[in-house]
């Protein structure tokens, strides 16, 4: 069947206190490097987004924890639309997520086919 993992979040300046629990920082060099413009607080915001989304589409059943989901690439940078694909342990190959950057918010979705 197929599933999909939608998340929303407002732009939090509180992210930074809270990076230990989601995300490391090689996943924020990465964006950091590829979207030099974008400030910490955005970046940080669609890490969690990412990372919520892939969690509802396929670790639903889990306890919300993001230690074994994360952000391998980031592509399709056009307009505020980013294509982010992220690794889950335990799951072949990488989860495609669309991340869109909405000021003051930040939406992703992704929709995978699970056998």
């Amino acid at each position: 069947g197929r599933s999909c993992g939608i998340d929303l979040q407002k732009i939090s300046p509180k992210l930074p206190d809270l990076t230990s629990r989601f995300t490391s920082s090689k996943e924020i060099s990465l964006l950091a490097h590829l979207l030099p413009d974008l400030d910490q607080a955005t970046l940080l915001t669609m890490i969690w987004t990412a990372k919520e989304t892939v969690k509802k589409s396929i670790l639903h059943d889990q306890p919300a924890i993001f230690s074994g989901i994360t952000v391998q690439q980031i592509s399709g940078q056009n307009h505020g639309q980013y294509l982010l694909s992220c690794q889950v342990k335990g799951y072949p190959g990488l989860q495609a997520v669309k991340v869109h950057i909405c000021p003051p918010y930040v939406f992703a979705v992704t929709e995978e086919c699970h056998a």
